[in-house]
Parts: structure tokens; C-alpha cells; sequence
């Protein structure tokens, strides 16, 4: 049974990969494991490519969208969208450029992404065309404009002294420093159950 299963999953997937790629040529498309594929496709493809695996697989969801700065004024915006009934991840990439880089808003599609596109426009400088309010979602007013995960981001020391929280305190010598936590004072004494015996 797992064999059949297992066999029209490939199937699908395989005849997905086609129908895509009938539908937009030159979209790049991988098979990254049997639940997982990748597609880069060119910015202006987007839609039609989103579109199309929307009609293909009914239950498709987008999951998240994110973005990364791959160089000076070049970008990745990444959609991740997942089937349900197929168990299968999608992830659709594309790359924008220029200093104000732009690509069309899914949100209409997968209403789910309206936070996500808000997040990736307010963190990296990435426009959402078409996107119903592209608005400060998690930073403060006066951040405005400046784009904290891209690489030119330069950090604002000026305000450092200012901090309101104490200091770390520091660790005992014999204390690992890469723990995370100290472990009580009686532990290093306890003998393992074994020996207690």
C-alpha cells in the first residue's frame, strides 16, 4: 500500500513539474526530495506561475514569504507554499534589483501572506505591488525607510549607553562559558545512581 502511495506521489509531482513548465518555460524547476520542489522563475512570471499551481493543486496554501540580500542591490523573495493533501512543499524564488525592488503581491491568492509580504517589504525594502497596506508591522516609526536585514544596514551605536538592562553577570571560572545556564552549586558534587550504590 505504502508502494502505491509512494508511487502516485511521484507521479503527481512529476506531472505537476510539466504542467508548470509547459505553462511557463522559463521557469527553472527542481526536485529537491519527493515532498519538496523548488522553482526560480523570472519576476514578471510570478503571477502566472502562482496562478497556475493554485488551479493545479486545489489545496495549496502559501506558508510563508521571505526575502534575502544576495549582493549590493540584489534580492531573493521567497514564497513558501504547501499542499496538504499532496504533502508536498513548493518553493517559488525570485530575484529583484535596483534600489527599491518590486515584485507583484500574492496576497490576493493566499490571503495568508498579507503579514509576511508586509514583514519581508518593512525588513528588506522589497515592494509588494498590489498589496492592500504595505504598512510598519514590527519596527518603530523612526525605522522607517532604513531596512535592518540588508547587508548595508549600518547599527546605531550612539545609544548604547543608554541601555536599561543590567549587564550579564559574569560565570564562575570552572563554568563552561558557551552554556546558556548554570547548573546549581550541589550538582558537580552529586555522584551518578550508579555509584551512589
Amino acid at each position: 500500500m505504502k508502494n502505491n502511495l509512494e508511487e502516485c506521489r511521484i507521479s503527481l509531482t512529476q506531472d505537476l513539474m510539466t504542467k508548470l513548465k509547459q505553462q511557463v518555460p522559463e521557469a527553472e524547476i527542481k526536485e529537491l526530495t519527493k515532498t519538496r520542489i523548488e522553482i526560480n522563475v523570472p519576476t514578471h512570471q510570478v503571477r502566472l506561475l502562482a496562478e497556475t499551481l493554485q488551479k493545479t493543486l486545489h489545496d495549496i496554501s502559501g506558508e510563508l514569504v521571505s526575502g534575502v540580500d544576495l549582493t549590493e542591490d540584489q534580492y531573493e523573495v521567497l514564497w513558501f507554499l504547501w499542499s496538504h493533501s499532496q504533502k508536498l512543499l513548493v518553493i517559488l524564488k525570485t530575484k529583484v534589483e535596483g534600489p527599491t525592488p518590486s515584485v507583484t503581491s500574492l496576497t490576493d491568492l493566499w490571503t495568508g501572506l498579507e503579514w509576511h509580504e508586509r514583514e519581508t517589504w518593512e525588513m528588506f525594502g522589497i515592494n509588494f505591488e498590489g498589496h492592500p497596506n504595505l504598512d510598519l508591522l514590527l519596527l518603530s516609526e523612526d525605522l522607517r525607510g532604513k531596512y535592518p536585514l540588508r547587508k548595508s544596514f549600518v547599527i546605531d551605536r550612539k545609544r548604547d549607553k543608554e541601555r536599561t538592562a543590567a549587564p550579564p553577570r559574569p560565570l564562575p571560572k570552572d563554568t563552561n562559558p558557551h552554556l546558556a545556564f548554570e547548573y546549581p552549586p550541589d550538582i558537580k558534587s552529586r555522584k551518578p545512581k550508579e555509584e551512589e550504590n
